[in-house]
Order: structure tokens, then C-alpha cells, then sequence
């Protein structure tokens, strides 16, 4: 089958929805289908964490290229790194349309390639992929935002034609039947939690062995992976490291300007056994968390991601 994803993500990124998205076309690709993922090319222009200048310039660079850019992420092996992808696809960069135009320019690009199938993440998309009379599925992960969220929602939901609701719970299910009236029949919703890549935490290292390889220290090791956006429970385990002042507690992931902020907290209330780490490239995250003796997600009642407005917290599934 020929699928067109059409994502609002930054592509490079480190954020967990441009992970979401780079894991989710790379599973559909693993099944056999044709597919190529379409995103925007003038997202804003900032590095991603944790690599350097000249590689943040190499990912970076399509954004001087022509209107489409399409490369296969085999001929760019630093995607594969970054977001541990078992199967490769084609991405095309958007150009030339600011984001309020690119979810209808993205449905008509997608149409030039005859697809049979649309998978999207932006209810706009999902609607303009409706109206063309094309198979679509919308993929959802939080609630309709904005003053004209809950009518795009709305819309997909009332218009004819093939579809279906990708939810990632039940409770967003409800939340959109019970909150923003957007009914579907129970044929057309899909519950599809978050997933895991099991196959590359079936032969991992003891503990102690992971940790010397990539150089932590010899401690009962308590550890997290992940943003530090607000609600990610941070202050919980910054309290939990000053309980258990023998474990060596250890964060995986996050901002420059976050890690620098939370180590300055730490040295702050004299905690010599926390670390943060920043930023790993996807591909070398189940090491890290092989390194530990026990995982934490310390998720307050509040969940912001990574545009700080948006509260995941009863909906959520998260991808651990």
C-alpha cells in the first residue's frame, strides 16, 4: 500500500512527537508499505541537543534546498541514530508555506504521489484528505487546543468517507465523545497505545556491565529518561535523591539550558548523587536504561510537553 504521513514536526528533532512520528512511519515502512512522510522545512531553525555544530549544520541543511527536498533516511545514517530506526523511508521537507498553510499544501502535495492511504497527525490534514475523497487516517495525542481545535476535530468526525480515529487511550476517547462532542462509530476508532521497540531490549547487558561501558559509576542506579518539561517530576526526584543518598540517581535526556538549570539545583541542595546527562542519541538509550537498577516516571498531575501549553496528564501514554 502507497502511504503518505503528514506530520506538523520538526524533522530533525528531539522532541517526543518527532519521535513518535519517525517510530511510527518506520514501523509501517517494516510492514511493507510504501510510505513517505511530509513535513514542514521552515520550522524554526534551532540545533538539536546533544550534537555538535557540524552535525546539527549537516541536518539542518536542507533547508537552503529547493521547495521539496526528498532523501531516503538510508542516505542519512544520523537519522537512524537518533531516532533508532530498524527501517528506513523517504522524507520530504515542505517549503515555502507557513504552517498555517502547510497542513492544506501537504494533502495537496500528497496527492501528486496517488496514495492510497493518508496518515496524519494535524486534524486540518485529516479533513483536507477527507474533502479529496482519499483514505485517512488521524492519529491523536491530546486534546483539541485553540479556538478552531474542536472544529477541525469535529469536522473529521462528521465527514463521510474512509477513516479512522487513532487514539492513543481510552480517556482520550472519552474526552473527545464527552468534551468536544466528536462521535465517531466504534468501527472507526482505533486504540493504539504508544509502543516499544521490544527487539532492542531483548539482549541487553547486566546493571554493573552497562554502566562501565558507558562510564557511570559502580552505585545502585536509579534513572530517568526523558524531557525535563514542566510536570516530567523533577523536584520528586531531585526529593528522592536527598531520601537515598547511596543511590546514584541519574537523568537521561533534556535541553542544554534544563540540564544546566536542574544540575544547578542539585549542587544547590548539596546532591553529590544525582547526574544529568542531556541528551542520547535514541539508538543508545537502552544501554542507559540497562544501567539501572530501577526506572522511574515520576509524572506529576500536570504534563506539559514541549510547546509548554498542552496538559497530557490524563490522556497520556507515555513512550517508556
Amino acid at each position: 500500500m502507497k502511504i503518505i504521513a503528514i506530520a506538523g514536526s520538526r524533522i530533525p528533532s528531539d522532541t517526543a512527537n518527532s519521535i513518535q512520528v519517525m517510530k511510527a512511519c518506520s514501523a509501517l515502512a517494516s510492514l511493507g508499505h510504501d510510505l513517505t512522510l511530509i513535513v514542514p522545512a521552515n520550522s524554526p531553525n534551532s540545533p538539536i541537543s546533544g550534537l555538535d555544530t557540524a552535525e546539527n549544520h549537516r541536518l539542518l541543511d536542507h533547508r537552503q534546498l529547493p521547495i521539496i527536498l526528498s532523501r531516503s533516511v538510508a542516505e542519512r545514517t544520523n537519522y537512524q541514530s537518533l531516532y533508532g530506526l530498524p527501517t528506513t523511508f523517504p522524507i520530504e521537507w515542505l517549503r515555502g508555506s507557513s504552517r498555517r498553510f502547510f497542513t492544506f499544501n501537504s494533502v495537496r502535495h500528497a496527492l501528486s504521489h496517488k496514495p492510497d492511504l493518508l496518515y496524519v497527525w494535524m486534524p486540518q490534514s485529516a479533513v483536507f484528505g477527507l474533502l479529496a475523497r482519499v483514505p485517512t487516517i488521524f492519529e491523536i495525542h491530546i486534546q483539541p487546543s485553540g479556538l478552531l481545535g474542536p472544529a477541525w476535530h469535529r469536522a473529521f468526525a462528521k465527514l463521510r468517507g474512509k477513516k479512522r480515529l487513532a487514539c492513543i487511550t481510552h480517556a482520550m476517547q472519552k474526552i473527545l465523545r464527552d468534551d468536544y462532542h466528536m462521535t465517531l462509530p466504534d468501527s472507526d476508532i482505533v486504540i493504539a497505545p504508544n509502543g516499544v521497540d521490544l527487539e532492542r531490549f531483548a539482549s541487553l547487558s547486566a546493571p554493573e556491565a552497562a554502566r562501565q561501558s558507558i562510564g557511570l559509576t559502580q552505585a545502585p542506579t536509579v534513572l530517568c529518561a526523558g524531557h525535563l518539561y514542566a510536570g516530567r517530576g523533577t523536584d520528586l526526584f531531585l526529593a528522592l535523591a536527598e531520601s537515598v543518598s547511596a543511590a546514584h540517581f541519574v537523568w537521561v535526556g533534556g535541553r542544554p539550558a534544563d540540564v544546566a538549570e536542574w544540575s544547578a539545583k542539585a549542587k544547590t541542595r548539596g546532591l553529590i548523587n544525582v547526574t544529568f546527562l542531556g541528551f542520547v542519541p535514541n539508538i543508545e538509550l537502552p544501554n542507559y536504561l540497562a544501567a539501572a537498577d530501577i526506572l522511574l516516571m515520576p509524572y506529576a498531575r500536570s504534563i506539559l510537553g514541549s510547546s509548554g501549553l498542552a496538559d497530557s496528564a490524563a490522556v497520556a501514554s507515555p513512550m517508556k
